[in-house]
Order: C-alpha cells, then structure tokens, then sequence
C-alpha cells in the first residue's frame, strides 16, 4: 500500500545583494564572484577572487537567516557532532576559486534511533518546504513562497585586512509542483 505524501516542490532561486536583483543564484563584483546552489538543507557554494589582492573568507563570521534564526554554518565535511567548533578560512589567491557548501548549525539536530538521518545519527531540517502533504491549503502556502525573501546569507570577505559585508537574500524565481513526493513509501 501506497502513503501519499503529496506533491514534491523544485525551486529556482535568484538573489538580492545589497538591494540589487539578480535573477539567477549568482553575483559578481570586482572583489568576488559568487555562484550559490540552494538545496532544501545546504547551500553549494562557489566563490572566485575577482581582486588582484589576496581575499579569505573565515566560515566562522558567516550568517545564516531565515524568519527569527540567526545560525552560524558549517562547511561540507565538518563533523555535526563539533558544530561550535572553530572553522578552517580560506585564503584566495587573485584568480583562485573554491566550491563548497554549508549546512546552517541551527538546522543540525541530533536524530533518535528510528529516524532517517546521516550516518552520525545527525538530521539536518529543511530551509523550505519541499512538499504539501496534499493538503490544499499548503500548496497555496508553497506557492505563495515565490517571489518572497525566504533566507539570508551573511559572508564578510577580508581583503587587506578590510572587512567586506556581503548579504545576499535568497528569492524563490520559480517554483514548480511535480508529482507525488519521492519521500512516499511503497
């Protein structure tokens, strides 16, 4: 027997820094360029040295915001048991990129025994819902995400020991509602 869990949700962001749009998930100036991939509990991130200076990019002064949750972030590969860990920066060389991605430590909880979690026994919650439960009034909540600023990452870039704050505000551009949800089980 089938459990419906409802209808499964795929977003397409752009975002907003500084009060400048941008429709794709991306941002360049003559300090960086940025390129984000939002996924329901971690956002990809790749970032290039546009400078001709040397720029790091410390983790540990990196935000995560969305509604009253201020979060500090972990990077891909750090261990969620030592979430308040100190993190390793990044120094960039001009022209040098990295990819990487962070997981907010405010969605990081520890998992009781008979959940779906990571292999720690860690489950990472959702930044935004990724399915309605076939509940009518849930869809049109979901739906009426796009458009509205769901979350808000904060990166302080140091470049000659200059401190740069970047915020960029993560705006849903398109949301599309596929068939049932790949969570249901047979």
């Amino acid at each position: 027997m089938q459990k419906n869990l409802g209808h499964y949700y795929i977003y397409k962001f752009g975002v907003k820094e500084n009060k400048k749009n941008w429709k794709k998930p991306n941002f360049k100036d003559d300090l960086i360029s940025v390129e984000f991939t939002p996924n329901y509990n971690n956002i990809g991130i790749e970032i290039v040295n546009q400078s001709y200076e040397m720029v790091t990019v410390d983790w540990n002064r990196v935000r995560f915001e969305e509604n009253d949750i201020v979060s500090n972030v972990l990077v891909w590969g750090s261990d969620f048991a030592n979430k308040n860990e100190v993190l390793p920066v990044n120094i960039l060389k001009p022209g040098q990129g990295m990819r990487t991605g962070i997981v907010p430590t405010e969605l990081i909880d520890y998992a009781p025994k008979d959940s779906l979690a990571n292999k720690n026994g860690y489950v990472v919650h959702q930044m935004y819902p990724d399915y309605d439960g076939l509940d009518e009034k849930e869809s049109f909540a979901i739906m009426g995400l796009l458009g509205s600023e769901l979350f808000k990452l904060k990166i302080p870039v140091i470049v000659r020991d200059q401190v740069v704050d970047y915020t960029f505000t993560f705006v849903p551009v398109e949301i599309e509602r596929v068939g049932q949800s790949p969570l249901a089980k047979h």
